[in-house]
């Protein structure tokens, strides 16, 4: 039955939080490279990315803050790696090399790779 599996209120909040990481695109390619790593130093990841060193600390000391990312110290660098096990997962299932549109289904922009453009409403294409 649909009401049983329907998100409550919080269980909603709690996604939409999760969510917000996300729509950051410099944040987003941050956590898929660590989904993708064990672990990565912030020199790793601002040559990995062309981000400004500045850029990776503040996304990074962001994502420690929710417990998203753990550090670790190991003589004057520091190293970072993703936490959560689910999140590691949803950012693994995308491959970057995936995105030249050729084989993915591009009528959905849950598609992986680049996202198709949205034009219209399913309910617009079917009135």
């Amino acid at each position: 039955m649909v009401a049983e599996r329907v998100l409550a209120p919080g269980q909603a909040e709690t996604l939409a939080t999760a969510f917000e990481l996300l729509v950051n695109p410099t944040r987003l390619r941050m956590l898929h490279a660590l989904a993708c790593a064990e672990e990565l130093c912030v020199r790793d990841l601002y040559l990995l990315l062309g981000l400004e060193q500045s850029t990776v600390s503040h996304h990074l000391r962001s994502l420690r803050d929710r417990g998203i990312v753990s550090r670790r110290k190991r003589g004057r660098l520091a190293w970072y790696r993703l936490e959560d096990p689910a999140l590691r997962g949803f950012l693994g299932a995308f491959d970057g090399r995936a995105g030249d549109g050729s084989s993915a289904d591009r009528s959905s922009p849950w598609a992986a790779g680049r996202p198709a453009a949205v034009t219209e409403s399913p309910a617009a294409r079917d009135a």
